[in-house]
């Protein structure tokens, strides 16, 4: 992100559980999935080969600044109890709009959600499997 200079970045099955916001080098986490209580509580045959799905967003720092004037809300995300935890999160940003002069509008912000969501398919190698065929 950094040398490509890259203002956001949301990814899918990053495989870590718990929801949470953290700064690395600058760039704000923020990460949503199944919590580590809520998985060691399952039983084993559900915990094969670890922790599954987990989505987040990754801010640079100019757009940290945005989420911050939004007033750094919770993410949306899909609720700890739901079967489908771990596969949606999104925050809201607020830019200021800037006019063809390049001067900032007053009172007239830009606000922009942005999500990341993660929407497997039971059957995704039959899928490219007929896709190459064609």
């Amino acid at each position: 992100m950094i040398e490509e200079n890259i203002e956001a970045y949301c990814a899918q099955e990053t495989w870590e559980a718990d929801d949470y916001i953290k700064t690395v080098r600058g760039y704000l986490v923020i990460h949503h999935n199944i919590s580590k209580e809520t998985w060691n509580n399952k039983n084993s045959s559900e915990k094969r080969g670890g922790v599954r799905k987990g989505v987040a967003i990754i801010l640079s720092p100019r757009f940290s600044k945005a989420y911050a004037a939004a007033g750094s809300p919770q993410p949306i995300t899909t609720p700890q109890d739901s079967r489908f935890v771990g596969r949606f999160i999104g925050v809201t940003l607020l830019f200021p709009s800037i006019n063809p002069k390049g001067k900032c509008i007053r009172n007239k912000p830009t606000k922009i959600f942005l999500s990341s969501i993660y929407h497997p398919s039971q059957n995704a190698k039959e899928k490219k499997k007929e896709y190459l065929q064609r």
